[in-house]
């Protein structure tokens, strides 16, 4: 048992652990770019910096407020997985500002650093199935067994943070959905006597 305790805390710990590396960004949304710039007239997005290429973007940033721009960057661009730099140049009359990069990593969810919490879940899922064929309620495992349909569903939506590979992804997915879908049936029919 202390085994068990000392393997949820570890699981639970790493993710407060991981540090992340830059903002999240929920794939093929939109990205709004805003930059603060003491003597720029005018800002360009320049570049786009995807995980496998460089893309030439040229958009013209509007001024918002007193030397504040704002654009807005279509999702299409961010169909990838991975770390997106947004290239951003400021021009003052005839004077060019290399003001720098605006940085987001792009995942399925939006949301980094949460393998442990699919880890959890999943054991948690299994734990429930495991209790109620322990205790020798249906009830228990078809409650598992819904709880691992759902988190099948989650995975094959938003992805598994740090798999870049859809096959894996899509195939763990249904993997997991058809072991929820097993044990519920299985538990519905010892509920019906079948």
């Amino acid at each position: 048992m202390k085994i068990w305790g000392i393997l949820l805390l570890t699981v639970l710990m790493t993710t407060i652990v991981l540090a992340e590396e830059y903002p999240e960004h929920q794939q093929l949304t939109d990205l709004q770019v805003s930059i603060t710039s003491n003597n720029a007239t005018s800002c360009v997005a320049t570049t786009l910096q995807t995980p496998n290429s460089l893309e030439f973007l040229n958009i013209t940033m509007q001024e918002v407020s007193n030397k504040n721009f704002n654009t807005t960057i279509i999702g299409g661009n961010f169909s990838e997985i991975g770390n997106y730099g947004v290239n951003i140049v400021c021009y003052d009359g005839g004077i060019t500002y290399a003001t720098g990069n605006v940085w987001r990593s792009v995942t399925p969810s939006g949301f980094t650093n949460n393998l442990g919490y699919y880890v959890l879940f999943f054991i948690l899922s299994i734990g429930l199935i495991i209790l109620g064929y322990y205790v020798e309620d249906a009830w228990i495992v078809i409650l598992g067994s819904f709880a691992l349909v759902l988190f099948g569903l989650y995975i094959l939506y938003y992805g598994i943070d740090g798999l870049k590979d859809a096959v894996y992804t899509w195939g763990i997915g249904i993997i997991v959905l058809m072991l929820g879908a097993y044990f519920g049936v299985k538990g519905s029919l010892e509920k019906l006597d079948i």
